[in-house]
């Protein structure tokens, strides 16, 4: 596990300096490690879970949607109930705001069954990637700033309120 911590701190680290290969090297190592103790199902859905914005800017969107795929038809419930946040995720670092807006419903749906409402913001914070989309900006800053009341440092609402302030 000491490894595992380790792995974890270099995966940060080289997302936060921009080497996003490096860092789904790292996702990759603690995949392996994982897949040992909890099977292939559970060293993949960490990176569906929080990888996708590595995947993406590493250039690695292919292999991020088969580990999606594997993890949407291997779910049991209630795992099940969080795909389609999953993939509202995907479009949004894909830039697919079509699909994002197809899929926004049924991941505000899955996930309130899935967590606790108060992971609120995370629909939140898409809703208003949407907003902005649209040219809303009015709508979503106060979707935005609702949002942030949930989650009050979360970082990604910070920096959609300023760029949307910007705008």
């Amino acid at each position: 596990d000491d490894s595992l911590h380790i792995y974890y701190q270099l995966t940060r680290a080289s997302s936060l300096f921009g080497q996003y290969q490096a860092a789904v090297d790292y996702s990759n190592r603690i995949k392996y490690i994982n897949e040992s103790k909890y099977g292939l199902y559970g060293s993949i859905f960490p990176i569906i879970e929080y990888d996708v914005e590595l995947f993406i800017h590493a250039g690695l969107k292919d292999e991020y949607k088969k580990h999606l795929i594997f993890i949407e038809n291997n779910a049991v419930s209630p795992d099940e109930n969080i795909i389609p946040y999953f993939y509202s995720k995907y479009y949004l670092q894909t830039e697919n705001f079509d699909m994002l807006a197809a899929t926004i419903d049924a991941a505000e749906d899955g996930y309130g069954n899935y967590w606790v409402k108060c992971y609120k913001y995370e629909i939140g914070y898409l809703r208003g990637r949407l907003l902005e989309n649209d040219g809303k900006l009015e709508d979503a800053l106060n979707m935005y700033i609702e949002s942030l009341s949930y989650y009050p440092t979360h970082y990604e609402l910070k920096k959609a309120i300023g760029r949307t302030h910007r705008l």
